[in-house]
C-alpha cells in the first residue's frame, strides 16, 4: 500500500484502543501489496469488497472480528451512518448552540452581527440536509463496527472543510504526528525502538505531551485564526515546510 500521511486523527491513543480504521483513497487499497509486523491482523478492502452487497458482508466481518486495524476507502466509509439515535443527537445540539448565541446576539442590539449569524444558521441547516442526503448502507452504523480510533488520509479534504466552515467561526486544523513512545508503537517495535530515533533530528520518539500541548494550543483562543494547517509534530522527520 503506497505510504501516505494520515491527515485527521481522533480516538484515544492507539496503545489503548482496541480496533483502528484507515480510511483511504481507492487508489491506495491494494490488499495483495499490503505487508504487515507478524502478529498484527490487517483486513483491507480491495475494490470488489466495495461493491453493495460485498461492502456490506465487509463492515460485518469488522465488527464480528478483532482486528489490529482496517482499511477502507472514504467513500465506503461515508456510508458508515450513525444510529439515528446518535445522529439526531448531534444534529439537534448543533442547531440548539447556534441558536442560543443566536439569542446573545439579539440581546446585544447589533443587527450586523445579527444577520450574519442568522446566515450561518441556514448555513448549518444546510449542512445537516446534506448529510442525511448521503447514501448509507442499511443496517450498518459506525458505533457496530467497534472501531475506537480513526485515521483519514487524504489531507486536501481537511483543507476543503476548512474553506467551508470558515465563515461560520469554525477552524479546521490537522496534527500530522511522527513516532511517539506509546505503548503500540513499544509492542511493535520492541527493542527496534530505538532505530525509531535515527530517523529523526531530535533525537528522540515524540512525548504524549508532545502532542498534548499542540492539540491544546489549536483549540485555544489564541489559535483562532489558525485553520487550514496540516501541523507536524515529528521532531523534524519531515524533511519540508508547510
Amino acid at each position: 500500500m503506497p505510504a501516505g500521511e494520515p491527515g485527521v486523527v481522533r480516538g484515544a491513543p492507539r496503545g489503548g484502543a482496541e480496533q483502528a480504521l484507515l480510511a483511504v483513497g481507492r487508489q491506495d487499497v491494494d490488499p495483495d501489496g499490503l505487508t504487515a509486523p507478524e502478529g498484527v491482523r490487517i483486513l483491507a478492502a480491495s475494490s470488489d469488497h466495495l461493491q453493495a452487497d460485498k461492502r456490506r458482508a465487509f463492515v460485518a466481518s469488522v465488527a464480528a472480528n478483532d482486528w489490529d486495524a482496517v482499511i477502507l476507502t472514504r467513500t465506503a466509509f461515508e456510508r458508515l451512518s450513525l444510529l439515528p439515535e446518535n445522529e439526531r443527537a448531534f444534529q439537534d445540539r448543533e442547531m440548539s448552540e447556534a441558536r442560543e448565541r443566536l439569542d446573545n446576539i439579539k440581546a446585544t442590539g447589533n443587527r450586523a452581527s445579527v444577520k450574519a449569524q442568522e446566515r450561518q444558521i441556514q448555513r448549518a441547516e444546510e449542512r445537516l440536509k446534506a448529510i442525511r442526503d448521503v447514501p448509507s448502507d442499511p443496517g450498518l452504523h459506525f458505533e457496530q463496527t467497534g472501531i475506537d480510533y480513526l485515521v483519514v488520509d487524504e489531507l486536501h479534504h481537511m483543507k476543503n472543510l476548512a474553506t467551508e466552515v470558515a465563515p461560520d467561526g469554525v477552524c479546521a486544523n490537522t496534527i500530522q504526528p511522527g513516532s511517539h513512545a506509546t505503548d503500540r508503537i513499544k509492542s511493535l517495535a520492541g527493542d527496534r525502538a530505538r532505530d525509531l530515533t535515527r530517523e529523526i533530528p531530535a533525537g528522540r520518539l515524540g512525548e504524549a505531551a508532545d502532542f498534548g500541548r499542540v492539540a491544546a494550543f489549536l483549540c485555544s483562543e489564541p489559535a483562532r485564526f489558525v485553520t487550514g494547517v496540516g501541523l507536524h509534530v515529528d521532531g523534524g522527520a519531515y524533511r519540508g515546510l508547510q
